[in-house]
């Protein structure tokens, strides 16, 4: 084909030289890929069916090199090969045609039990170049103690949680570590270990694991009963604990005794349907707990918010108008949220207030606070430490709006109190320099 005539058929094409080249290889190398005598079909962690090529990388027989056109190889996979295990060490991506990666086969594995009372097994081999880390300082005496391995393991999200000190039992004694390095190699852990003595009164030697202990979990609710009114959604407060530590994202289920009254969802966010009762079960690893739901349609107590609205600065030279409204709050079993802050009775966040009487709520919604007409406020003007300021200036008040000037740099603090005295909020404001 004239050189012409090529290039045209690239252009029509989307092609470039380069990429038509790559296209075939790939096609030429995937055509014959299962007709060598280096094909296998191997497990790779939970791909129990991966083409790929296995060859001997050197006269090392527990180091092979492994190819495969289609799986992206990755440091730390595990690959079940002629019923060996082997762990991949490194991996070369070689130029999208194929991944190509080092296997050193592996000779036990690291059990060990985590917080949730879970059991976990990762193969290992040993790490053939290990640092020595005995470097001394003059005037030093070098100590070597019990025996030490480093082995590799592959690096996630479960090994990661992995500390020093922390022991296992394996070649029928027990190890500690001492080092712990995932940075040095992306996708594996290497670890130091340290000989130790296996401790019976601890350490499980049937299933292998130091430091066992055996599952005792207890879920806690922050209620054991609660009332709702229809329409309402909160989050179940649930604390779960296994030998008293507590479990930081534990998975749990949730099943309402009856769905047309209440329903819970998977993250626990309850439901209120209809007026009733209904028991709410909560389930973890075999122990469950119920709280008894009650649904009403009736309003429960009306409690009230005073709010301040507007910017917390004023530029020096110039006004700002601020204003305050009231607020109703429907719901009074939980805490509550205004501006996406959760407010504490005798707390001032951001211009709001909660008088001390009030029980704790929960505003989620429009429909479950709204604003109050025919209530009036007052505001004033102090420094930080309630004492008179000239910082700024009320101007003019009227309407439950006030104007501010701010006079210099500084802060000063707006106070705003209900004409019966019975809500006040305080927003701290800052005067600052127009440059």
């Amino acid at each position: 084909m004239p050189y012409e005539s090529y290039n045209a058929y690239l252009s029509v094409n989307n092609k470039t030289n380069k990429s038509k080249n790559y296209s075939q290889t790939k096609m030429g190398l995937l055509s014959s890929f299962k007709d060598s005598l280096s094909y296998f079909q191997v497990a790779i962690d939970n791909d129990n069916s991966v083409d790929c090529w296995i060859v001997d990388d050197s006269d090392v027989k527990d180091q092979k090199k492994i190819l495969s056109p289609l799986y992206e190889l990755r440091n730390g996979d595990i690959v079940t090969w002629q019923s060996e295990k082997w762990i991949n060490v490194l991996t070369d991506n070689m130029s999208d045609l194929y991944y190509r990666g080092t296997l050193k086969v592996c000779v036990g594995s690291l059990v060990w039990q985590d917080v949730y009372g879970s059991i976990h097994e990762y193969d290992f081999t040993f790490k053939s170049d290990t640092p020595t880390n005995f470097g001394t300082s003059d005037g030093r005496i070098l100590t070597i103690g019990n025996e030490r391995r480093t082995v590799l393991i592959k690096n996630d999200e479960q090994s990661s949680l992995l500390v020093k000190g922390q022991r296992f039992i394996f070649d029928k004694r027990a190890w500690a570590i001492t080092s712990l390095d995932s940075l040095s190699v992306k996708g594996l852990m290497s670890i130091t270990l340290e000989e130790s003595q296996i401790d019976t009164s601890k350490d499980n030697l049937e299933l292998r694991v130091a430091d066992y202990k055996e599952p005792n979990y207890e879920i806690i609710l922050d209620k054991t009963s609660i009332s709702l009114h229809v329409g309402r959604t909160i989050p179940l407060g649930i604390t779960i604990r296994n030998n008293g530590v507590t479990l930081p994202s534990p998975t749990l289920s949730f099943t309402s005794s009856d769905n047309s009254i209440c329903e819970v969802d998977a993250d626990g966010n309850l439901t209120s349907i209809a007026e009733g009762t209904a028991i709410v079960t909560v389930k973890f690893q075999g122990q469950s707990i119920t709280l008894n739901v009650t649904v009403s349609n009736s309003n429960l107590e009306t409690k009230y918010a005073l709010l301040i609205n507007g910017d917390g600065f004023i530029v020096r030279g110039t006004s700002k108008t601020f204003a305050c409204e009231f607020k109703q709050i429907l719901d009074t079993n939980y805490y509550l949220t205004i501006n996406n802050m959760r407010i504490s009775s005798e707390q001032i966040l951001n211009g709001v207030m909660i008088s001390p009487n009030m029980k704790l709520s929960v505003v989620e919604s429009s429909e479950e606070s709204s604003n109050i007409s025919g209530q009036s406020a007052t505001f004033s003007i102090t420094g930080l430490d309630n004492s008179s300021t000239t910082y700024a200036s009320l101007i003019s008040q009227a309407n439950n709006t006030c104007v501010i000037k701010g006079n210099s740099v500084g802060y000063v603090l707006l106070h705003v109190v209900s004409n019966d005295g019975s809500l006040s909020a305080e927003k701290k404001i800052w005067i600052k320099s127009a440059i």
